[in-house]
């Protein structure tokens, strides 16, 4: 059944459902106005039950764009890639001149959490042990697949950006 409460031409991307099978989660994009100065578009996170009811934003960052989410193994965070979205600083990992992304959010507490730079696309293990992701190289046109901690520790590359050059 189609999502009613977006609106302003938003349409929906990215769905994932949480480990315990209640819970969707997606990213809604919404075109910028045709009467806006800078014509870029806004994201916002989007949480609902499985049956499409009881739908709640999560997040709607001021700037730039979310990408695909994945759910913590416990199903009480989502990891998200984040493109130009500016956090409070102060954090331990700071933003990069691309400012891409992976953030992890507490869903009850809503806090924000980067983890990683120059990296996108997350998607946990099973177990939760881990969390691979893409990383974007310094040429800013090569990717490589990592591993790293949930938190984001002890990443480590396991196929270089030379064999993603068509990805």
């Amino acid at each position: 059944q189609p999502i009613t409460n977006l609106k302003d031409g938003a349409y929906a991307e990215y769905p994932t459902i949480a480990p315990n099978g209640g819970t969707i989660a997606f990213v809604a994009i919404t075109p910028a106005p045709v009467t806006a100065t800078l014509p870029l578009p806004s994201s916002t996170l989007y949480v609902m039950d499985a049956d499409g009811k009881n739908i709640r934003s999560v997040w709607r960052p001021d700037q730039g764009l979310l990408g695909m989410p994945t759910w913590s193994a416990d199903g009480q965070a989502l990891y998200i890639a984040a493109n130009g979205v500016k956090l409070p600083q102060g954090g331990a990992v700071q933003p990069t001149a691309r400012d891409l992304q992976v953030i992890k959010i507490d869903l009850a507490s809503g806090a924000k959490q980067p983890l990683l730079n120059d990296a996108l696309d997350p998607s946990i293990s099973r177990d939760g042990a881990q969390l691979a992701y893409l990383k974007l190289s310094e040429d800013g046109y090569t990717m490589s697949l990592n591993v790293a901690a949930p938190d984001g520790s002890g990443s480590r590359e396991l196929i270089g950006g030379n064999d993603f050059q068509g990805f």
